[in-house]
């Protein structure tokens, strides 16, 4: 099978962008034919180069004087296309109108000649907009997949309308599209929060490459302590996640702030992740939490596989997820997880011998769940046990399995 991927970000380190990576990854070990055009950077690059990636093919989008004529040419249709969903200054508006003229021409262009069997979106951002209008208008088949819904979370600041989340949704739907989302709670979000038909709808979890991770080593651990300047007696708790106001780290923050001096004594809280970290910093200040939080920063993977093994816990108090890989990251490490029981994807992973929930998002159930967590015995091989039969080999094979229905739809048009 030719398949065709769009997403974006794949030169960061996010949880988005090594999903896609492994999708890729996994997909073309399937014996399929996998190409894979990012969104992002917006900017084409001047000439065209293919990157090889695990047996997938990457294709940054590339500048064209071809395509950028016809772009040009089609800029009044496009403007009403996208006048609904534009915000922000007049030079933020044209940019994304250019982006979107050249990127839809550019698309067309490369489903004409790459002829795939199908198309597999990744998410309803601005930017993804012109790939399912160019699909949509060739008549290719195509799959969708969210990895989290913005629609219903206020603290994610976006750069366009929050509409284009539902109109894309209900659009795809009527075209009869499958369209995928990584947990039952995203799911549930979407069936709810948009009116949206059940049956349209296809749970496909994420997975996790736990080779990534060593297994816990007490032994390792301890080294690992001398070299980052630890205390062996401390309890880690480990964030891996961008700073930002929807990873909501100030939770974290708040409840060692609330402690009592002994509960918050040999607690060590480290935030690692890419992101202006000043509001935290004067949260730490004013708390003075400064001997229990470090803000570690964007670090490369080889630290990153450290910082795993350092810590005790891996905590999450996100506003909202689709699914975090995060999660499953943490147990392939033998990390048991502090988060609140409302977030997402928590139904398919919870375990109690590997989780520990606050059961309300206010400061104290936060304190209780850290301090139980902590005061409790975990079997670190149990946990790591259970992110084995997270395999994204099998994610990749239900993805085939929606493909063919895509493809199905496609040849009775």
């Amino acid at each position: 099978m030719r398949i065709l991927l769009i997403g974006g970000e794949l030169h960061q380190k996010t949880g988005y962008a090594n999903a896609l990576r492994e999708i890729a990854r996994n997909l073309a070990s399937l014996d399929n034919d996998v190409l894979m055009i990012p969104y992002s950077p917006r900017i084409p690059v001047i000439r065209r180069k293919s990157i090889k990636l695990n047996g997938a093919t990457i294709q940054p989008k590339h500048l064209s004087i071809k395509v950028a004529l016809s772009a040009l040419i089609s800029i009044p249709k496009d403007m009403k296309r996208n006048k609904k969903y534009l915000t922000g200054s007049k030079i933020h508006r044209l940019r994304s109108l250019l982006d979107y003229s050249y990127t839809k021409k550019y698309a067309m262009q490369q489903l004409e000649e790459y002829q795939p069997s199908v198309v597999h979106i990744h998410g309803f951002l601005l930017e993804l907009l012109p790939f399912y209008d160019a699909v949509m208008e060739l008549g290719v088949p195509f799959v969708a997949t969210a990895h989290g819904v913005y629609s219903f979370d206020e603290s994610i600041n976006l750069w366009f309308d929050r509409s284009l989340e539902k109109d894309l949704f209900l659009s795809i739907a009527e075209k009869g599209y499958p369209i995928t989302v990584v947990s039952s709670r995203v799911k549930e979000e979407v069936i709810r929060g948009f009116a949206f038909p059940e049956l349209s709808l296809h749970v496909v979890l994420n997975g996790v490459d736990i080779d990534k991770f060593k297994p816990d080593l007490p032994e390792e651990k301890v080294t690992l302590r001398i070299k980052y300047g630890i205390d062996a007696r401390t309890k880690v708790l480990l964030t891996v996640a961008s700073i930002q106001k929807r990873k909501n780290q100030m939770a974290v923050i708040e409840a060692l702030g609330a402690m009592k001096p002994d509960e918050r004594m040999n607690k060590l809280y480290l935030v690692v992740g890419a992101g202006d970290s000043s509001e935290i910093v004067e949260q730490v200040v004013s708390h003075h939490l400064e001997l229990n939080v470090h803000i570690i920063g964007k670090v490369s993977d080889e630290v990153l596989q450290d910082y795993y093994h350092i810590a005790d816990f891996f905590i999450l108090t996100s506003t909202s997820e689709g699914f975090p890989l995060v999660f499953l990251e943490a147990m392939a490490a033998g990390l048991p997880i502090i988060t609140y029981s409302d977030i997402e994807a928590v139904e398919e992973i919870y375990d109690k011998k590997a989780m520990m929930l606050a059961s309300a998002r206010t400061v104290e159930s936060l304190v209780n769940a850290i301090n139980e967590a902590t005061a409790k015995g975990w079997d670190r091989k149990y946990i790591r046990q259970k992110a084995e039969s997270w395999s994204w080999r099998e994610v990749c094979e239900e993805y085939v399995e929606i493909y063919k229905i895509a493809v199905e739809k496609g040849m009775r048009r």
